[in-house]
């Protein structure tokens, strides 16, 4: 267990420095720079806004200073927000993108797997056809539409929630919606067809032989295995609650990161971008970790070990 988790944490490390060695590559890789959409400016201004930027500096230097300042959890000035950092747009911005992306991640895991395991339950019937139906939807439409469609239809037409804004408990019902749509549907169908086998096994029939009462059958032991597949999912399951936040919290003006890091694009604030992109390939590659290790907890037959084809 110490040997394989050491050696996918180094293979995280690894990960992360080839994501930062890309992103950073690819930025100066763009025609232009960071000012060239600004009014032309004398050379002497230029200059020194290179030089307070380190821009100037060779590309090895900018590089090898970049990598340092990452070591220390340093991301540099941003350059369109005056006296502020990226690390300063982060700690403004990350509590309102995480509490977004828990209520989404709750919703999705509490509301497919009750759908789920009632679609199986009530296998041919209403139940499972309503649940299939709404689990059609939620892959079919993308967040960006059903986000526009929930703040004008729920948020502009009924005023039951606030189409648009952040800072009240009722301001993150809509945008949770719309990020979980997808998460909800894949759920549902996974949750579904695991326990239609789980519930076909020897041992399911060995507890309803005992006298077991139906819930207990269900919560007890099929659950527990029919959740193996969901907790796979989990790792796309996060990439997607991460960067589906970019659109949602856009569409909705949430001032987090996601919005964050679309007005960089726009702005061509580099050190925004990078740092964003950084500190999301870190979570992912943080949740793919975790997500391997639950599955010792959801199954101990599955045992991690450093031996090669374990």
């Amino acid at each position: 267990m110490t040997r394989y988790l050491l050696g996918r944490i180094a293979s995280a490390i690894l990960v992360v420095w080839l994501v930062v060695t890309l992103t950073f590559l690819l930025m100066h890789a763009i025609p232009g720079g960071p000012f060239s959409s600004e009014k032309v400016l004398p050379p002497a201004i230029m200059d020194n806004i290179n030089q307070r930027y380190h821009l100037d500096d060779p590309l090895t230097k900018q590089y090898l200073d970049y990598l340092k300042n990452i070591a220390h959890f340093n991301f540099g000035p941003t350059f369109r927000y005056e006296g502020r950092t990226v690390n300063d747009l982060f700690r403004e911005g990350l509590p309102k993108t995480m509490a977004l992306g828990l209520v989404a991640t709750v919703l999705a895991l509490v509301g497919g797997t009750i759908l789920g395991i009632i679609a199986a339950l009530k296998q041919n019937k209403a139940p499972d056809y309503i649940a299939t139906f709404l689990a059609t939807i939620g892959v079919s439409v993308p967040s960006f539409v059903l986000a526009t469609f929930l703040q004008y239809y729920v948020g502009y037409k009924t005023h039951w929630f606030p189409p648009i804004g952040w800072g009240e408990a009722q301001n993150i019902v809509l945008p949770a919606l719309a990020l979980s749509a997808y998460p909800i549907a894949q759920i549902t169908r996974l949750t579904r067809s695991s326990m239609l086998d789980v519930l076909n096994q020897d041992f399911i029939r060995t507890a309803k032989s005992k006298g077991l009462p139906g819930y207990l059958v269900v919560m007890r032991h099929a659950l527990k295995n029919a959740l193996i597949p969901v907790i796979t999912f989990l790792g796309p399951f996060f990439a997607y609650i991460i960067t589906g936040n970019f659109v949602v919290e856009f569409v909705f003006n949430i001032p987090g990161i996601g919005q964050f890091f679309v007005t960089s694009i726009g702005n061509r604030d580099y050190p925004v971008i990078m740092g964003t992109t950084i500190l999301f390939a870190s979570l992912l590659v943080t949740f793919n970790l975790l997500v391997d290790i639950a599955y010792t907890i959801i199954d101990p037959r599955i045992k991690l070990t450093g031996r090669k084809g374990a």
